[in-house]
């Protein structure tokens, strides 16, 4: 028997088993029921045992880092603004996007694991924002640039579509429409502050 195309199909079962446990990870969190993103739950609708599971990333944050790919896909289009007209615009792309996916975007948010997924995503954000907000007003105090970079990072996020739309009663319209004026009344506030 040869065992040319041993380490070959190997890795493919593997890739495959991997595959598997990462669209169970994906419905979990897309589950409308809203359970909770345990690894039994997730060896359950994989057909794998909870061993296989771990042999494969060994820990929630393996797991974590692993879907992040995926999450990030689901989300796909949602290029950080470049220039202040794409921040100005941003809500409209980004929160059609968050409704389309809300029952992701709700597991998410209120997960340990969501907030794992989530954290490189979140960090990368805010240093893209402070770097946009530097170049526009570049005499403004470093403070005053972070927290403005806060500020807005907070207001373009599932957080935030979430607390307008479930809290407030907004429509997505409305709350596009807040939001779009808040991310502009501190981008001014910015500008005057840097004189």
């Amino acid at each position: 028997m040869s065992t040319d195309g041993l380490p070959t199909l190997l890795k493919a079962h593997a890739q495959l088993a991997q595959s598997r446990i990462l669209d169970a990870v994906m419905a979990v969190l897309d589950d409308p029921d809203g359970n909770a993103l345990t690894v039994r739950e997730v060896a359950r609708r994989a057909r794998v045992s909870e061993r296989t599971v771990f042999r494969h990333f060994a820990s929630r944050s393996d797991l974590a880092r692993a879907a992040e790919p995926r999450v990030r896909q689901r989300l796909a289009g949602l290029v950080p603004p470049a220039t202040l007209d794409e921040l100005f615009g941003y809500a409209e792309l980004l929160f059609p996007v968050l409704e389309e996916n809300q029952h992701l975007v709700r597991s998410l948010l209120g997960s340990e694991f969501g907030r794992e997924v989530l954290s490189n995503e979140r960090r990368n954000r805010r240093v893209n924002l402070q770097r946009l907000l530097q170049a526009t007003a570049p005499n403004a105090p470093t403070t005053a640039l972070e927290s403005t970079a806060t500020s807005i990072r907070l207001l373009l996020s599932g957080t935030s579509w979430r607390f307008h739309r479930d809290e407030c009663g907004l429509s997505l319209e409305q709350t596009i429409a807040r939001v779009s004026h808040s991310v502009r009344a501190l981008v001014e506030q910015l500008n005057a502050r840097a004189g």
